[in-house]
């Protein structure tokens, strides 16, 4: 059995490959008494300048400055308490990468579940590392609270007045979670390694598809993916 330490998944992968600790190798050093690094301390995937986890209601469970999320230690190195492990990373793997929308199960589905580097085109395009918010706090943002209220359909569960409205901890994200802590957006890192900030409204589906319309076997609907700007899904289309 596989858990947190699997040295494929990303927070793991991508630290071991420039010489640093793995994100494992950080939880075991925490486990053993060296605390788990957080925000100001600028590590691998620490925002500086992102606020401590905080709780909206019951979305997502916090221990002090850390998310808890739900996960096991496969080797046996360290012991999660009721199966959680501390998690505050601040830059994370598209979720989307190789989802698309399928118009026979109504819902997004994994359709490249496989992803290879000649399959990010065009590269300067697609998403592969995103900015995450930290907090509920930073939807309270203007032009968030704006583009959510001119849209309720798409986001009035999801943002309120006091900001973020659904669960903040996560292992990975896309658009739904995009940051917002910098000029009301965040810095993206595209499959050809360059570095780019989008204001949030620029990662959402945009104005000129809305209101949202659902993808069919009898037409297209609203897409996430922008061609020109910003590809989340690279196999096809995405809702």
């Amino acid at each position: 059995m596989t858990g947190v330490e699997d040295l494929s998944l990303w927070f793991n992968a991508i630290p071991k490959a420039i010489s640093g600790k793995s994100f494992y190798d950080m939880l075991k050093d925490d486990a053993n008494g060296v605390a788990l690094p957080t925000p100001p301390n600028n590590q691998l995937f620490l925002c500086p300048t992102a606020s401590p986890a905080a709780t909206q209601g019951t979305n997502d469970t916090v221990q002090g400055d850390y998310f808890m999320l739900n996960g096991i230690d496969g080797s046996g190195a360290i012991t999660f308490p009721s199966n959680k492990f501390k998690f505050n990373l601040s830059y994370v793997f598209n979720s989307k990468l190789g989802d698309a929308w399928e118009p026979v199960s109504g819902k997004t589905q994994t359709i490249i579940p496989v992803i290879r580097k000649s399959h990010l085109r065009p590269a300067d395009q697609v998403c592969v590392i995103l900015e995450k918010l930290a907090s509920y706090g930073e939807y309270t943002a203007p032009t968030v609270q704006a583009y959510a209220t001119q849209y309720p359909t798409v986001y009035g569960t999801k943002i309120n007045a006091k900001g973020c409205n659904t669960n903040v901890a996560q292992p990975k994200s896309n658009w739904k979670r995009f940051a917002a802590r910098h000029r009301e957006g965040g810095m993206i890192l595209f499959a050809d390694g360059h570095v780019g900030w989008l204001s949030w409204v620029d990662t959402q589906i945009p104005a000129s598809q809305m209101p949202f319309v659902a993808e069919s076997t009898a037409g297209s609907g609203s897409n996430a993916n922008q061609p020109g700007k910003i590809i989340w899904s690279i196999a096809g289309p995405l809702q």
